[in-house]
């Protein structure tokens, strides 16, 4: 399965990027996760995007500290990478 965004890849300029995603752009779907974080249901999807490299900055990103509270074993499950490699989490929601 894959997801995209709308619009047109036109470089810096393209407003998508402020966020890590590209306008035009396919993103493979990896897997989808509910998870108890924070005493929260969260619905989550695993994405990659083709290039490799070029990841969502927003909510549930590698980087954002929810993480520091969501279990080990949350974690492990949905295999968090702080790394370069084109792989990122998200919300469903924000997936729409």
């Amino acid at each position: 399965m894959c997801a995209g965004t709308v619009g047109d890849d036109v470089g810096k300029a393209d407003p998508m990027r402020k966020k890590g995603l590209v306008g035009g752009h396919c993103y493979a779907l990896i897997s989808a996760h509910m998870e108890n974080i924070k005493g929260k249901r969260v619905r989550l999807v695993k994405l990659r995007n083709p290039w490799g490299n070029f990841e969502w900055k927003g909510a549930y990103s590698e980087d954002d500290n929810v993480w520091n509270d969501a279990t080990a074993s949350c974690r492990r499950r949905v295999k968090i990478e702080k790394k370069d490699d084109g792989i990122f989490i998200m919300t469903f929601e924000d997936l729409l």
